[in-house]
């Protein structure tokens, strides 16, 4: 039994070694992989289910994960041979498939054409024209802005930060589109901020059509500026606003490359509703007379609508423009469109405005002069505003009409006629 003398001497050893441990401190505890946080000692290689990959998903549990390429899976130890869905062939080692359409196959009902896969809508849609054709319903010359508009606009911010670990999750994800109009101002600060926001925006840029990021994101990573038409397939599906469809698009120059492209398609309303303008006033002169104002009605309506698809919203503020973003047909493709400043249809308005002129649509009809035959003529002025006048001249077979018309209004200040 002990004594009060040695139960006080342990607790008094108890309490040195407690205090002693409390100024020399525990020992940490070893690292744990797989307990959500990054511990000391730990990367991407030895925990990348705590730490992350720099490139690929992790995948597996625990210390037992580890960083995979998105074809590391399907194809190991098969090299040479073609995935299940096609129209890929496998590389050995970490290298990507490569893409073997003519050899593969492309699963589907898709078909291989001058070794790329497309579907049957695209292969339907290829053209190249010269124009715009005047055969359409009004509606398709405006066909996007109006099929965007009861959609949720957002940021380009918002848009991009959905896409932004697209090009980490598969490296091959190497080739940056921006589909843009040479006759939109504002590339650099607009497209710029896209690519900002996607952390590209120090890639190299190529502005050549059909040229692929070289090799592997981010190394191997570029930039290119194309027309939107160029950009990438889903342009096909509106003939009433892409004069062209010529195939392959930049965007499956990437595909033949064996990588593959996020893309941007900047529309700016200012440009296409001009186009739209033109396009629908010679749509509307195939209508006969006694239903031409009604045809010109219907266009400007639409017009109308197109032009007030993208609010002025200071979240979709970038540098001078307002910019709204939306998903298309193609989950790497996205569609931003700049919000319209033009304030009115001036070639609609002003034809409407003569041929409501007793006299000037009796002189149009009797010389058989259509829309198309009719030509305008305005000051450019700032974004948002009117010209003072618009001149309209119509001419067929030596017979002239030539109408001054006042955009306050659009009435006419004056008309002149020449017989052939």
């Amino acid at each position: 039994m002990e004594t009060p003398r040695r139960v006080a001497r342990s607790i008094a050893g108890v309490a040195v070694v407690a205090a002693l441990a409390a100024v020399v401190g525990c020992p940490d505890d070893a690292p744990r992989c797989g307990d959500g946080a990054r511990d000391p000692g730990e990367d991407g290689v030895s925990c990348c289910a705590d730490v992350g990959c720099a490139v690929g998903e992790c995948l597996g549990d625990g210390a037992a994960a580890s960083c995979r390429l998105p074809w590391e899976g399907a194809c190991v130890g098969a090299a040479g041979a073609c995935l299940a869905e096609g129209p890929l062939r496998c590389a050995s080692g970490a290298q990507p498939p490569s893409y073997d359409c003519a050899g593969c196959g492309c699963g589907n009902a898709d078909a291989c054409v001058d070794g790329i896969c497309y579907d049957a809508a695209t292969r339907g849609s290829a053209r190249d024209l010269d124009q715009l054709p005047d055969d359409l319903d009004v509606t398709d010359y405006v066909a996007l802005p109006l099929a965007l508009r009861s959609g949720d606009a957002a940021s380009m911010a918002t848009i991009a930060a959905v896409h932004h670990d697209e090009p980490r999750l598969d490296p091959r994800r190497n080739t940056f589109i921006v589909g843009w109009d040479p006759r939109s101002p504002g590339l650099e600060a607009v497209a710029g901020a896209w690519l900002a926001a996607l952390d590209v925006e120090t890639a190299p840029r190529n502005d050549a059509d059909c040229a692929p990021g070289v090799a592997l994101w981010p190394d191997g990573a570029s930039v290119s500026v194309v027309p939107p038409d160029r950009a990438a397939r889903v342009t096909c599906a509106y003939p009433g606003m892409f004069v062209d469809c010529v195939l392959p698009t930049s965007a499956d120059c990437a595909l033949a490359q064996g990588f593959q492209s996020e893309t941007a398609i900047f529309l700016d309303l200012d440009v296409v509703l001009d186009d739209a303008d033109t396009a629908m006033l010679i749509r509307a002169g195939r209508a006969a007379p006694p239903l031409r104002d009604a045809a010109l009605v219907q266009a400007l309506s639409a017009w109308s609508n197109a032009a007030t698809s993208v609010g002025v919203q200071p979240g979709l503020a970038v540098a001078d423009r307002y910019a709204a973003a939306f998903p298309s047909a193609d989950a790497h493709v996205t569609w931003v469109l700049l919000a319209a400043r033009s304030p009115a249809a001036l070639r609609l308005e002003s034809y409407r405005a003569v041929w409501a002129n007793p006299p000037s649509q009796q002189f149009l009809v009797d010389h058989d002069m259509q829309t198309r035959d009719c030509a305008f003529a305005f000051e450019q002025v700032e974004p948002g505003a009117l010209p003072d006048t618009v001149t309209m001249v119509c001419e067929n077979a030596g017979a002239t009409l030539t109408a001054v018309i006042e955009t306050n209004g659009f009435t006419i200040v004056d008309v002149t006629t020449t017989n052939g």
